[in-house]
């Protein structure tokens, strides 16, 4: 077996992205999204000999990102992140402070106030695709704690032969 012991559990242990999209106030449609890196890299404390690790985002890739899905299509803004898991763990906590620190300090710019945070099971328990979308409630601002709040959704399927049927 190959390996670098600098180059081992770099890598996190669920995949991320960006959604994309538009709303009009009532309505929040996310037609597009794109992945990222996210990378575990050991803190840095100073007379701490600690094998904990913190998560690194690539900051500059998501603006790029998201100025070069704008020249393609420039309705489409920043509506926030998926996550794969259903589980709010530490992880998954640090990463949708990213993104709602990303909409804090202006990095991107977005119709909403706060990011939605879609998440999913890949390995489909019980033959089922769980997704949960939340999206912080006004709460969050005052706790500083995640407060999310679950909402129903619909998924719309386009068939090239048939109209618009919710799934």
């Amino acid at each position: 077996q190959r390996g670098d012991k600098n180059k081992e559990n770099t890598q996190a242990s669920v995949v991320i992205g960006t959604l994309l999209g538009t709303s009009d106030g009532k309505m929040i449609d996310i037609s597009n999204c794109f992945p990222m890196t996210l990378m575990n890299q050991a803190k840095e404390r100073d007379n701490d000999n600690s094998d904990e690790l913190e998560l690194a985002f690539d900051t500059d890739y998501v603006k790029k990102m998201i100025k070069f899905h704008k020249s393609v299509n420039d309705k489409e803004s920043f509506l926030g992140c998926y996550i794969s898991t259903t589980t709010l763990d530490k992880q998954s906590m640090a990463i949708v402070q990213y993104f709602m620190d990303l909409l804090s300090s202006k990095t991107v710019v977005s119709p909403l106030i706060s990011p939605i945070v879609l998440m999913f099971d890949p390995e489909l328990h019980n033959n089922k695709l769980d997704i949960k979308v939340s999206f912080n409630s006004k709460r969050f601002l005052q706790t500083r704690f995640f407060i999310g709040d679950e909402h129903p959704f619909s998924f719309f399927v386009k068939n090239a032969n048939t109209k618009w049927d919710a799934i």
